[in-house]
């Protein structure tokens, strides 16, 4: 990767697929699905969520991260049962501290649905800043959706593909990043090139760093738009789609401190996800960390149990998978 990294993604507005006239439908489908093949990565603007709510939710971030370490400690991810809290990452792939989130719901019975359960949250911060988090996430799923099912017309899929698979309940993620400044000489980086185990995830984002890469193999920077969130598509889309999205890898390599809020919009965790067969990669580039390799076929599976391997059993890559099925 190169410091010359170009940023050239495509802009849409979300209001043209419900208000646009038949023409705008039509350019506005057309350069979407080249977005979707080409790139995996667009900037989204009209989306729906406040722009009063998008800053509330970096100030609150803020706000999060300024917070003394042994009151961050308190909250570390080890105390819950659902993989919901603080975690701290200083090592060459990761150089940053983060915050995770979910919807606030009751922990089920059924252990294979354990990744749903209530939050931990920062006595210190009140109940207005928990108010902000539950409310911008809940804004961006309902965001996610309504892109989601713009999308299903150019891909071949079904009207009501998409809230079919987000029954009963979406899982749906969200995290609070603060990425580092790196240290003077060192190779640290904000995180490793990777693609996200999800249909799409919605970025708000301060501070430059963010790095796409093409399914050509270019990166483009992906520098922040205060009028625009960020749309990167995941490893489920692309399994669906017969790899007709593509699922973007992704790095942060920044300069500075950066604080980005990803929203990560997904299927039920009781969803069977059924892949499609997917054609050869035609551009093999260097290692990407992703759950699926490049042209694996896979049965169909439950996304729940899928996140568990992810997330309960820390199997994350599909080098770790293979790894672990041959040895």
């Amino acid at each position: 990767m190169s410091d010359s990294a170009s940023h050239r993604l495509a802009v849409f507005d979300a209001r043209v697929p419900t208000a646009g006239t038949a023409a705008e439908r039509r350019a506005f489908n057309d350069e979407l699905r080249a977005a979707c093949h080409e790139t995996g990565a667009f900037y989204l603007t009209h989306h729906g969520i406040p722009a009063t709510l998008c800053q509330a939710v970096l100030q609150d971030a803020e706000s999060f991260f300024a917070l003394p370490p042994e009151s961050k400690a308190k909250l570390n991810i080890r105390h819950s049962k659902h993989f919901r809290g603080y975690s701290h990452m200083a090592n060459e792939r990761d150089w940053r501290e983060q915050m995770h989130f979910g919807l606030e719901l009751p922990a089920p019975h059924d252990a294979t649905r354990s990744l749903q359960g209530p939050n931990l949250w920062p006595a210190e911060l009140g109940d207005g800043w928990r108010a902000t988090m539950l409310t911008f996430l809940r804004a961006a799923g309902d965001a996610g959706q309504r892109l989601l099912a713009a999308l299903e017309p150019l891909f071949d899929l079904p009207s009501g593909y998409f809230a079919r698979y987000a029954q009963p309940t979406p899982y749906l993620l969200m995290k609070l990043l603060h990425y580092y400044a790196p240290q003077t000489g060192s190779t640290q980086q904000g995180i490793a090139p990777h693609c996200d185990w999800s249909w799409l995830t919605l970025l708000w984002q301060q501070g430059d760093g963010l790095q796409v890469r093409t399914r050509k193999g270019e990166w483009l920077a992906v520098p922040p738009r205060a009028d625009a969130l960020v749309v990167n598509l995941g490893e489920l889309l692309a399994l669906v789609t017969a790899n007709e999205c593509h699922a973007v890898p992704h790095q942060v390599v920044s300069q500075a401190s950066r604080l980005s809020i990803p929203v990560f919009i997904n299927p039920s965790l009781s969803a069977v996800i059924a892949p499609q067969p997917t054609p050869t990669d035609e551009n093999p580039f260097a290692h990407v960390h992703r759950v699926v390799a490049p042209c694996q076929t896979l049965a169909p599976f439950v996304f729940g149990a899928s996140e568990w391997r992810r997330k309960g059993l820390g199997l994350w890559c599909h080098d770790a998978q293979c790894r672990t099925a041959a040895g």
